[in-house]
């Protein structure tokens, strides 16, 4: 019985350390595996699952208007949604809840993404707005993380001025304008942080944030007044309206300083939803791009003249209605084929005569023409700050002496044949209106870095292009244009006001110019001799036939009142 009994505890002992060898060797059978035979796999994968740099987007600085308050754009809170599938308990009621919030993906979508259980990190939307946060914090498998979204508060006023922030695989980065010249200081430093990843190179600790490691980007104080940008706005509104031009464009300058009061572009677009416009066109700055700018620039060819001596306001010349300059090239005429008689060089801008520049201009003579024409600035950028400012074009006047033709001198005397652009132009007038000495135009105040001293834009006056003498004569000039002239439809009872229009034809892709197609131009600055306030407005193939004398010139008027008012002028004529 003894016996037995101990056979019985000796099988049991023999079954039990069998066992236990047998566990015990398949261990060690798997760890000889798995850290000698497969050492190099597994090694390689547990490299990939450790700690990975990932990115912080800073804050992206804001614009203002002059005033420092007023905003043109900012940084609006938003989420950045993403799902982690194998977190996920319920498929069916996230992809319900997402789909009603992120329109851009529908049920089906979303379920298939939140169903992929291979999946450890999906982002599916990177600017969710923070209302819908409390709709998704409580979801299984749905993150949030704070991000921004960029919010222009003012919409389509001074669009083409700010330009937007758009998207593409290298990230968010300004476009056009401001927001494009300014990008390095806008957007700030990255930060870099550490995050878990798997071996699929997905975050699985996601969104490990230390704000400590970034930089936010600079603040843009602009020169713009927002009141005065207001009712720019509002007269590009009343001009499409009534003349439905294919572009149009004003600028409002203080000639002193050279600040860009005002600037806006027709056509433009809304930068909150710029991804709605597919044509580009629409984000083009009318005020960098270049123009024939017709009779003002008579103003300038007439001033080089004066500046030489070879004219004064009341040297006279006959005129016939036509002038041929050259035996091969065809005659040059006056608007409207109108023959003047004896005129002075005063009437030559108050009539708008063509063949009174090209007497100007032949007595200038070419290389001085040029020399003038360059040392206004035309034909090379402004240096304003914003980005897709165009030069111009001069190249006419800058052939060999073996090339060029009389009648391109001619004809640019006149401003046809040459191509400038609007703020060149704005520059030209300031420079009369500044005594001479050459202005070129800003938009920006100052710029305000996080822990940095503001740093201030300061104007930027350069030489004299003409003498103080020689800006008093040409604005004397201009005043009687506005007082007895084409543009005298703009004159505001009380005040000195100088100023000068322009109709330029179109030039035609084939060759030679429109006879319907047009550009319209104006340009005023006021008090004529102590001004507060420049205008250039233009306007590109309006739906009428006439002059500019009729559509630009008296719509300016009112805006001419509203900026007297502003600046509290009083009358003094």
């Amino acid at each position: 019985m003894i016996v037995k009994q101990r056979k019985r505890r000796n099988w049991r002992l023999f079954l039990f350390n069998f066992f236990a060898f047998s566990i015990f060797g398949t261990l060690v059978g798997r760890l000889v595996f798995l850290q000698i035979l497969e050492h190099s796999y597994y090694s390689s994968l547990a490299s990939k699952q450790h700690l990975a740099e990932i990115t912080i987007e800073p804050l992206r600085g804001s614009i203002y208007f002059s005033d420092g308050k007023s905003l043109l754009a900012y940084n609006d809170g938003a989420f950045e949604v993403a799902l982690s599938p194998r977190n996920i308990k319920d498929p069916q009621k996230v992809a319900q809840v997402l789909s009603k919030i992120i329109t851009s993906k529908s049920y089906e979508e979303i379920l298939k993404l939140a169903e992929d259980k291979n999946r450890a990190w999906i982002v599916i939307d990177k600017n969710l707005p923070l209302k819908y946060g409390k709709d998704l914090e409580n979801l299984d498998g749905v993150y949030l993380q704070s991000t921004f979204k960029r919010s222009y508060p003012q919409g389509k006023v001074a669009a083409n001025v700010v330009g937007f922030v758009g998207e593409s695989e290298q990230g968010k980065s300004g476009k056009y304008g401001l927001e494009e010249y300014f990008e390095k200081y806008l957007k700030g430093k990255e930060g870099k942080v550490l995050a878990l990843k798997d071996a699929r190179g997905e975050i699985i600790l996601p969104f490990v944030t230390e704000k400590e490691r970034k930089v936010d980007g600079c603040d843009l104080i602009t020169t713009l007044n927002f009141e005065i940008q207001l009712q720019a706005e509002k007269f590009l509104e009343e001009i499409q309206k009534k003349y439905s031009p294919k572009s149009s464009v004003i600028i409002i300058a203080d000639p002193k300083t050279g600040e860009i009061l005002a600037m806006a572009s027709r056509p433009n677009f809304d930068p909150n939803f710029y991804f709605e416009n597919k044509d580009y066109s629409v984000f083009l700055n009318r005020a960098l791009i270049p123009i024939e700018p017709g009779s003002i620039f008579k103003a300038i060819t007439l001033a080089g003249a004066l500046e030489k001596g070879v004219i004064d306001p009341t040297t006279t010349y006959e005129d016939s209605g036509v002038v041929k300059v050259d035996p091969i090239s065809p005659p040059i005429h006056n608007a409207s084929f109108k023959k003047y008689g004896k005129r002075t060089m005063t009437e030559v801008l108050e009539y708008s005569i063509n063949t009174g520049a090209v007497f100007a201009e032949q007595k200038l003579g070419k290389e001085n023409f040029l020399y003038f024409v360059q040392k206004f600035g035309f034909g090379k950028n402004t240096g304003i700050e914003l980005a897709g400012e165009k030069p111009g074009s001069l190249k006419n006047l800058l052939q060999p002496r073996s090339v060029y033709k009389e009648i391109e001198y001619a004809t640019a005397s006149f401003g046809q044949g040459i191509l400038v652009t609007p703020i060149q132009v704005v520059q030209a007038f300031m420079t009369i209106a500044n005594g001479g000495k050459l202005t070129s135009p800003k938009i920006v105040k100052s710029l305000i870095c996080p822990g940095k001293e503001k740093v201030d834009f300061p104007p930027k006056i350069g030489e004299n292009v003409i003498s103080p003498e020689t800006a008093s004569k040409i604005t004397a000039m201009l005043v009687s244009s506005v007082e007895r002239g084409y543009t005298k439809k703009a004159k505001v009872e009380g005040y000195l006001i100088a100023g000068k229009t322009g109709t330029a034809q179109k030039p035609l892709p084939q060759g030679g110019y429109s006879d319907t197609q047009t550009w319209h131009t104006l340009v005023i600055f006021a008090p004529a001799f102590d001004p507060k306030f420049l205008i250039f407005s233009a306007m590109e193939e309006p739906n009428v036939i006439a002059y500019t004398e009729s559509t630009l010139v008296p719509a300016i008027k009112p805006l001419e009142e509203y900026l007297f008012g502003y600046f509290k002028v009083p009358k003094s004529e």
